[in-house]
């Protein structure tokens, strides 16, 4: 399980985190880099919970139903939820 410090970042160190991140993972890799990348930030639960909520946006785009998404990626239809949130905006 992921643990974050109680102490919460000021919004604007946050921001500029996000950008950051999103500037070394948005940079042009080829699949060995990109590999590379993601195994040195990630744990391989957290590889699978992104690649799930990512392909669950995906899916979601795509217009398939929850039910469909969610037996199969083995998701609860509560995260389904979250991510159809995270779409609307």
């Amino acid at each position: 399980m992921v643990q974050l410090s109680k102490q919460k970042l000021k919004p604007p160190i946050l921001d500029k985190l996000f950008i950051l991140l999103f500037d070394v993972l948005g940079k042009n890799r080829n699949q060995i880099e990109f590999n590379n990348l993601i195994n040195g930030l990630f744990s391989p639960v957290e590889k699978v919970m992104i690649a799930k909520r990512v392909a669950i946006l995906f899916l979601l785009v795509q217009e398939e139903e929850w039910n469909t998404i969610r037996e199969i990626l083995h998701v609860s239809l509560s995260t389904v939820s979250k991510c159809q949130m995270m779409l609307l905006g």
